[in-house]
């Protein structure tokens, strides 16, 4: 309908009256408050499991940064304590190579007093 006439007909048309809204239920508006009391209950407990959830992922995680600061730090010391104890075992190692510094002079007359020796023995026996 366009300006108060019929389309189809060509003729003019009453515009439909403005009726009274109807009455509303009680028991619907009752089974509506009960379902938005459900959902808003539902609601509520999705929320509560996601904050544990939430909560527990980060307990979970400050433990796991803890845990990796913890056997970081282990890791450092360890790798210090092992420096440490190689340079000590070079310093030993050292040290022993130096005292047996006089065993080769002893070693080089060993060998001179051996080839003495050889030499003696031949001439005896001939």
């Amino acid at each position: 309908m366009t300006g108060g006439r019929d389309v189809w007909g060509g003729g003019v048309t009453s515009l439909p009256s403005v009726q009274e809204p109807c009455p509303i239920d009680p028991t619907v508006l009752r089974d509506v408050e009960i379902l938005a009391c459900n959902a808003a209950s539902n609601l509520d407990h999705m929320m509560m499991n996601l904050r544990n959830g939430l909560y527990a992922m980060t307990v979970c995680m400050r433990q796991m940064s803890e845990i990796h600061s913890e056997a970081f730090g282990n890791m450092q010391r360890t790798v210090d304590v092992s420096t440490k104890s190689m340079y000590l075992f070079l310093a030993k190692f050292e040290e022993l190579n130096n005292s047996l510094e006089p065993l080769k002079e002893l070693s080089s007359q060993i060998s001179d007093i051996s080839e003495t020796l050889k030499i003696l023995e031949r001439q005896f026996r001939t």
